[in-house]
């Protein structure tokens, strides 16, 4: 009971079970080939996803380079372009995703792209342990937080908050079409600020 089952009502668990120890249990000669057949095709999955990764890792700044200029040349952020070499064709797909920034990182942002392209490209996000959206759409939000804060009392501490400095898509079509705008976001990627996740092949 407690603060344990809350957690598991709120996480939509129920309470877990002590585990016993696990049966080994004789299977058929069937089964015997079929283990040694998922072994084996397992070691190949394996083999084929590395081979994947340095595929993807030979085309993938070509790639990104030859849709940021196909973007340009349309006047549009192209999410996906066809990519055709001699006989061989693959679609390459950057989403206008990127690695998370905490507000710790706003200065930095700012410093590198200004403040008045900061407020068009980026914006800050809180979010609580609860759904901070969720409250803050509601008519008596207010009333609801101060009687959270007024319950806490000495206590907010345990009320976790985290604000994100969150890239717009604005953000990702300047940088895409817009070749200054592009040296900015170089100059963050650098910083480890705004980096987009890797553009993705099918």
């Amino acid at each position: 009971m407690g603060l344990s089952s809350l957690k598991d009502k709120a996480s939509g668990k129920t309470s877990a079970k002590k585990k016993s120890s696990m049966p080994v249990v004789k299977a058929s000669d069937v089964v015997e080939q079929a283990i040694l057949d998922f072994k084996a095709a397992k070691a190949k999955e394996k083999q084929a996803k590395a081979e994947i990764a340095d595929a993807e890792a030979r085309m993938l700044d070509e790639a990104g380079d030859l849709r940021v200029r196909q973007s340009r040349a349309t006047g549009v952020n192209l999410a996906s372009v066809q990519l055709t070499a001699g006989k061989q064709s693959i679609q390459f797909t950057q989403k206008k995703q990127y690695k998370k920034m905490t507000d710790e990182s706003e200065d930095d942002v700012r410093g590198v792209v200004g403040a008045g392209n900061f407020d068009k490209w980026f914006k800050t996000q809180t979010t609580y342990s609860f759904n901070g959206e969720a409250l803050a759409a509601l008519p008596n939000a207010d009333k609801i937080a101060d009687a959270i804060l007024a319950a806490l009392g000495d206590h907010v501490d345990l009320l976790q908050v985290e604000t994100l400095v969150v890239p717009t898509e604005s953000y990702a079509d300047a940088t895409t079409l817009d070749p200054d705008a592009e040296k900015m976001a170089e100059k963050l990627e650098g910083k480890g600020l705004a980096v987009p996740y890797k553009g993705s092949f099918r």
